[in-house]
């Protein structure tokens, strides 16, 4: 009879085994951490050189991007004669832009509602820097296919390194463009704010990429951690969520671990 034996592992290299399987688990989360960590640190240094480059506009062409009164004098009209004062539709190509109204602020002009295709400041903010050669990429200065106000990563908005992240321009901070109850963040005027935030189906850049602690910190480094004051603040039309209604006053629920923020960077 021939006599089969099977060999297991012995215990001594089932505790190796696992160790193993230990570190490369630790490495794999210490790996996602770090990558976390990389992609928050974005959001302050793209902020950081959008200002910059939004001063060096400033500088040299004497107006704010988007809001340029003479922008087609530089980069050729999108729309002919009728390319002005940010109230026309077309389809310019490459540079091709139309006119701001020049009043000092970046807003959506006289558009409300379904406006198609529309050249419109705050989608020309991001075309002007592009076209002057002061940020990266190319934008089309237009809205999207359904609002006004509809933004797209990478197409009228830069992208972020921040995974699924944009930045676009919020005017809602305009005296009287705001009418929602939670109107304590909005209650100052501010000059054409960014916000950042993540792609939705319509509108601006609402969707929520950060978890509340996430949001707080990027505030208390860059501004004063209270999440309704200040020149950093949280997005609360459609992320109400992420403040907190037992203190004084509302801040960053920082008890959620939820992605239910998004931010506003105003001056």
């Amino acid at each position: 009879m021939i006599m089969i034996y099977k060999q297991g592992f012995s215990l001594i290299e089932l505790s190796i085994v696992l160790v193993v399987l230990g570190l490369l688990t630790g490495g794999i989360l210490s790996g996602q951490s770090l990558i976390r960590a990389a992609e928050l640190r974005a959001i302050t240094s793209e902020y950081q050189q959008f200002e910059t480059a939004l001063q060096t506009f400033r500088g040299k062409y004497g107006a704010i991007p988007g809001d340029l009164s003479n922008a087609t004098a530089f980069w050729g009209s999108a729309v002919g004669a009728s390319c002005q004062n940010n109230q026309a539709s077309g389809n310019g190509t490459g540079t091709q832009t139309c006119n701001g109204d020049g009043n000092g602020y970046v807003t959506y002009g006289s558009h409300h509602g379904s406006v198609q295709n529309a050249y419109v400041e705050m989608f020309m903010f991001w075309q002007h820097l592009a076209n002057a050669g002061m940020i990266h990429g190319t934008f089309t200065g237009r809205s999207g296919q359904i609002f006004f106000d509809d933004a797209t990563i990478g197409v009228n908005v830069p992208a972020s390194k921040f995974s699924g992240g944009g930045w676009s321009i919020l005017d809602d901070m305009i005296p009287g463009h705001h009418s929602d109850s939670n109107s304590d963040a909005y209650s100052t005027n501010h000059k054409y704010p960014m916000i950042f935030g993540g792609q939705r189906s319509s509108h601006e850049l609402y969707e929520p990429l950060l978890m509340p602690e996430e949001a707080w910190n990027i505030d208390s480094k860059m501004d004063d951690g209270i999440g309704i004051q200040g020149n950093v603040v949280m997005e609360l039309h459609y992320n109400d969520a992420c403040r907190t209604y037992h203190t004084t006053p509302h801040t960053y629920d920082v008890t959620r671990s939820e992605k239910i923020c998004t931010l506003i960077f105003r001056r």
